[in-house]
């Protein structure tokens, strides 16, 4: 039986192309909906009551955020549990090192030769700007994105990148 519904809060609009394109699909054998909402915007209030609200129809919620330049996963986790009162640290999903590193981490052998980019075989360290310079001159980083969320492969991104792999394991847990 499916489950009522997921809220997925995400940083901002590069996590939500990810999620709406690969993760949303994943998802509609285990929900009846999934609503994906952009949190950078937003206020602490805000935020706090997106969550609640949810929860108060029933639906389950997780809240992702890069783990940007924080010691270790433990750490980030308790800064935004400072900062929303009302997480769960159980419902928190941290990327390592930035969403740019699942991107790549699932970049196909043949689009990795045609754009003559050698992929390194974890992505967990990969920040934003490394993953800028993959990008040739002449092709925008939405536009490598884009390639990468058309050719992406699930099973290598799983291996290239621990925080992704741990992420779809939550997924099939039950909450």
């Amino acid at each position: 039986m499916k489950r009522k519904g997921l809220l997925i809060l995400v940083e901002g609009s590069t996590d939500f192309v990810f999620f709406q394109t690969k993760i949303m699909p994943l998802l509609s054998q285990k929900y009846e909906s999934v609503s994906i909402i952009e949190y950078s915007e937003l206020s602490k209030r805000e935020v706090e009551s997106w969550i609640k609200s949810f929860q108060y129809i029933g639906w389950d919620y997780l809240f992702v955020a890069d783990k940007n330049k924080a010691p270790c996963i433990t750490k980030r986790k308790q800064d935004l549990k400072k900062i929303y009162d009302c997480l769960d640290s159980d419902k928190i999903i941290i990327v390592e090192k930035e969403i740019e590193s699942w991107y790549l981490a699932g970049m196909g052998e043949k689009l990795a030769n045609d754009l003559g980019i050698k992929i390194p075989p974890s992505t967990d360290k990969i920040a934003k700007k490394a993953f800028e310079r993959l990008t040739r001159q002449s092709l925008r980083s939405i536009d490598f994105r884009q390639m990468l969320l058309e050719n992406f492969c699930l099973d290598a991104a799983q291996e290239r990148n621990k925080s992704f792999a741990y992420f779809l394991r939550k997924l099939k847990e039950d909450p």
